[in-house]
């Protein structure tokens, strides 16, 4: 014998059907002062080229007056390519009946 579970309420958790962008909430933290924020790409061929620094410079203790050496860091890229994943699945006629089920998944 199948346990039932059966749902009464209507009440839906804390802002449910809504999303906030990070600038509108934390428009001061670190990362949206120092990223660059990019579309997000399309398709099956587009590539992102993220750029980071491989080895940072040297760094170390000098004296007061002395030159100071001019040593630049190595810096390198990865390239990401968009992918599609497929999959085909069972859904019940009532779990699309739900407003935004299929956009879900």
């Amino acid at each position: 014998m199948a346990a039932t579970i059966e749902t009464t309420s209507q009440v839906k958790g804390l802002y449910p059907d809504q999303s906030f962008p990070s600038q509108d909430i934390v428009p001061d933290s670190l990362i949206l002062q120092v990223a660059t924020i990019t579309g997000a790409p399309e398709g099956d061929v587009p590539q992102v080229r993220v750029p980071y620094v491989e080895t940072d410079p040297k760094v170390g203790f000098v004296k007061e007056g002395d030159e100071l050496d001019r040593d630049q860091p190595t810096l390198n890229e990865v390239l990401v390519t968009t992918r599609k994943l497929g999959l085909i699945t069972h859904q019940s006629r009532e779990s699309n009946a739900y407003a935004g089920a299929s956009g879900a998944l």
